[in-house]
């Protein structure tokens, strides 16, 4: 037979054998029996058996020629024994260290702005639920009660005012001096109490000269049917309900 007839027949042979996939346990290695034969140019049982020579190897996956890789390229790919961890660069750290400075910034402002917004509402209320209290005892006199309407003034907003501020700031432009300066000593009165206060107790001892000249005018059946220390109590639980409630 010619020479040249039997190579080609070994190299037709070579090109049908499937590839053999070695995974050692540091990486993975694509060998093909063309390399094999190429270099050694001996049968397929032959080269198996030199595979068993070298002792034991990992296991073989089979695989055809047709899905395999170039036979003629070798590739190592690398085998991970654990997860791969994110790469963080130092600058990428710091921006997301800042954000994260930012976001509990923003957090703590729309915090306070909550707070705020609950005093405002409960504060509110709280007036209102007075101002019907008196209005129903003084609507006859309730020019002696009340400032002129219409009057333009500023009321403080800030985030550190104490309850008793924010109230006596509201009370400041909405009810005339004596009255005024009544209600205040009431809400000092309330706040020397603190814990202690229980609701529907007996009036708290406070400057009543405030109340004293607009009672004068009020009907005798009216103090009859609501005598002044139970009004007054009905105010005194609303405010001290609001100033001793955390917002």
């Amino acid at each position: 037979m010619n020479p040249d007839d039997n190579q080609l027949k070994k190299q037709e042979f070579s090109e049908q054998l499937p590839t053999l996939m070695v995974q050692p346990q540091s990486s993975l290695y694509l060998l093909s029996y063309q390399e094999i034969l190429s270099q050694q140019m001996m049968p397929r049982n032959s080269c198996i058996k030199e595979f068993h020579l070298l002792g034991d190897l990992p296991q073989l996956n089979m695989k055809e020629s047709s899905q395999s890789f170039n036979p003629y390229t070798y590739q190592q790919l690398p085998v991970f024994s654990h997860p791969s961890i994110p790469f963080m660069k130092q600058e990428e750290n710091k921006n997301q260290v800042y954000s994260s400075y930012l976001l509990g910034q923003q957090i703590e402002k729309e915090k306070e702005k909550q707070q705020l917004r609950n005093r405002i509402i409960e504060g509110t209320q709280t007036l209102c639920d007075v101002e019907i209290i008196l209005i129903s005892r003084y609507f006859d006199i309730k020019t002696q009660v009340f400032c002129p309407p219409n009057t333009k003034y500023t009321l403080k907003q800030e985030a550190g005012l104490s309850n008793i501020e924010w109230m006596k700031d509201r009370m400041s432009n909405r009810y005339k001096k004596a009255l005024k300066e009544s209600f205040y000593d009431l809400l000092d009165q309330i706040e020397k109490v603190g814990n202690q206060y229980k609701m529907n107790s007996d009036s708290l001892k406070f400057d009543t000269k405030g109340f004293d000249g607009i009672e004068r005018s009020v009907h005798k059946s009216v103090k009859a049917e609501k005598p002044f220390v139970r009004f007054i109590v009905e105010i005194q639980d609303l405010l001290a309900m609001f100033l001793f409630t955390k917002f």
